[in-house]
């Protein structure tokens, strides 16, 4: 019992590291693109779609 106790939180924890390191990579490419199209819709849309397409 413990061992699968163990592998699921072993996958839960891949599981939260995977969506946080998309996030943190979101915010990189909303910086980035906010210098090209301005802090605007754009920029957001231009980060959100390719996410959501995935």
């Amino acid at each position: 019992m413990t061992s699968k106790l163990q592998i699921n939180f072993t996958a839960y924890a891949c599981l939260f590291a995977s969506g946080m390191a998309t996030l943190v990579y979101e915010l990189i490419w909303f910086r980035y693109l906010t210098l090209v199209f301005g802090a605007s819709l754009y920029a957001l849309s231009a980060v959100l779609c390719p996410l959501c397409l995935v």
